[in-house]
Formats: C-alpha cells, sequence, structure tokens
C-alpha cells in the first residue's frame, strides 16, 4: 500500500491547531510571569516595610529629646538637643542618643543618619519606596495646665507616637501598597519635644514659620 502522506488540508488543520496550543502555552507564560512579579513585589514591599517600622522603632524608643522638622519636602525627626547653626547639629553638653530620621517626601525616601549633614547619604538610606510619613504626638498624651491665667499645653510621659506609614512600590512595577497607622509608647522619659517648620535651610532655629514647645512632665 502507498503512503500518500499529507495533504494541503491536513498540514493547514494541523498548523491550526498547532498554533492554538502554542497560544495557549504563551498566555499560560504570561498569567504564570505575571502572577511571580505580583507575588514578588507583594513580598518586598512587605519586607520593606517591616524594615521601616522596625528601624524607625528603635530610633523614637531610644529618644530622650524629640524635635520634629517640617522644611519644605522635608520632614526630620531629631532625638537629641540641637544647637543652632548652619549644619543643625546636636548639642555637645546634653548628650542624648543622637539619631536623625529624614523623610524625602519628593523622592519617596527615608534616611536614617547620625546628623543631619549626612543623614542624606546612599548609605542611610531605608527605602525609596515609602509614598507617606508622617508623626505625631497623640492627643491622649496632650493635657492642659492655666498658666497666669492662659491655657498651656504640656505632654505627659510615658509619651505616646502616633506613626503613619503609606508603603508602595515603584510606578514601573505593580502597584501594590501598604499603608498603616499605629502608635508606640516611647521607652525613655522625654525632657523636650520642639515641632517646627523652617523657611531657611541654613539654620534650624532661624527663619521658623511656626514653633510649637511642649514642656513634658
Amino acid at each position: 500500500m502507498k503512503n500518500r502522506g499529507f495533504t494541503l488540508i491536513e498540514l493547514m488543520v494541523a498548523m491550526g491547531i498547532g498554533s492554538v496550543v502554542l497560544l495557549l502555552i504563551a498566555t499560560m507564560l504570561v498569567r504564570g510571569t505575571s502572577l511571580f512579579r505580583t507575588e514578588n513585589d507583594e513580598i518586598n514591599v512587605q519586607n520593606d516595610y517591616q524594615i521601616i517600622r522596625n528601624q524607625v522603632d528603635q530610633v523614637l524608643m531610644e529618644a530622650k529629646t524629640l524635635v520634629i522638622e517640617y522644611q519644605g519636602d522635608d520632614t526630620i525627626i531629631y532625638t537629641g538637643y540641637l544647637e543652632t547653626g548652619i549644619n543643625r547639629g546636636f548639642s555637645t553638653t546634653n548628650k542624648t542618643t543622637e539619631r536623625v530620621i529624614v523623610y524625602d517626601n519628593d523622592k519617596n525616601t527615608l534616611y536614617i543618619g547620625g546628623d543631619y549633614a549626612t543623614a542624606k547619604n546612599p548609605g542611610n538610606m531605608i527605602s525609596n519606596m515609602v509614598a507617606n510619613f508622617t508623626i505625631n504626638i497623640d492627643s491622649s498624651c496632650i493635657k492642659q495646665e492655666l498658666v497666669e491665667g492662659a491655657n498651656v499645653d504640656y505632654c505627659v510621659n510615658p509619651v505616646r507616637v502616633k506613626l503613619n506609614i503609606d508603603m508602595k512600590v515603584k510606578a514601573d512595577q505593580t502597584n501594590n501598597d501598604i499603608s498603616s497607622e499605629y502608635s508606640i509608647n516611647l521607652r525613655n522619659k522625654l525632657t523636650k519635644i520642639d515641632i517646627y517648620t523652617t523657611t531657611d535651610a541654613n539654620d534650624a532655629l532661624g527663619g521658623l514659620d511656626n514653633v510649637t514647645s511642649y514642656e513634658v512632665k
């Protein structure tokens, strides 16, 4: 019996079936890759968020003073006494646990360093995926007393600090994010809390728009 081979129609049918199979395989590979990337991004942002929480909490828990500065796009948190001057350096006479947390809102970047002048060095970067970072004194810690006929706010120890951290992956990846607002009780008794904004980047205590100081009791 002679072998006829394949007819043109049979070849076309076989090619059509093969194309469908290849398309299904390609679709499964694309979906699998996308799912892997999404899960990987979720793991990365969760890990990054946990690292930020741990390091920020550790710095704040060791604080004995707290100075919060809002300067343009930066939120700066000092945990030591400040001196006046161009570098906003720490006092050399009142040594506490001097650390600086700097959040650059424009670049979504968070740093932790030993002083303001070098805090933004690449080696001090904790994350560049922070969409929002805010810090406030919990209202439960703020009390009032009458001083010379006027109500004056003060804080009570242990001071409770409220943090709001909003994490997201970079724009060229998937849109996974983590938003969290939580409070922590600071371990040490604070002696001072100052919150201010400044228009003069060269002098922390000059060019101030608004200053709020709390005595801590």
